[in-house]
């Protein structure tokens, strides 16, 4: 069983929800983010970079615009955002061979 203080109000999951929503919208691979959300808190985390289908997107245009976006959500109490912004020449000078991050 799943500790209370870990589950999420209706509110957080409608907030969830939401954003996933406008993150579906952005030319973004998103999947490396770190999306948390804690009684209205949003807390983003981890890195993002553009789609291979979108070589010219200002990636951090973008994550500007995401996080301007969600900030208007009346629900939203809070956004925290420490996303790292790779544009795709930086992710080649970031990762080995193998394509993990160098650290």
């Amino acid at each position: 069983m799943v500790p209370t203080e870990t589950r999420m109000n209706a509110t957080d999951v409608e907030i969830l929800r939401t954003i996933r929503r406008e993150m579906g919208k952005r030319p973004i691979d998103f999947t490396r983010l770190d999306l948390q959300v804690c009684n209205g808190r949003v807390t983003l985390g981890g890195s993002v970079t553009r789609r291979r289908e979108h070589p010219t997107v200002d990636v951090k245009s973008e994550v500007d615009m995401l996080i301007k976006i969600i900030t208007r959500d009346r629900l939203i109490k809070e956004v925290g955002n420490s996303i790292r912004v790779f544009q795709e020449e930086d992710t080649k000078n970031d990762h080995d061979s193998r394509g993990r991050v160098r650290g």
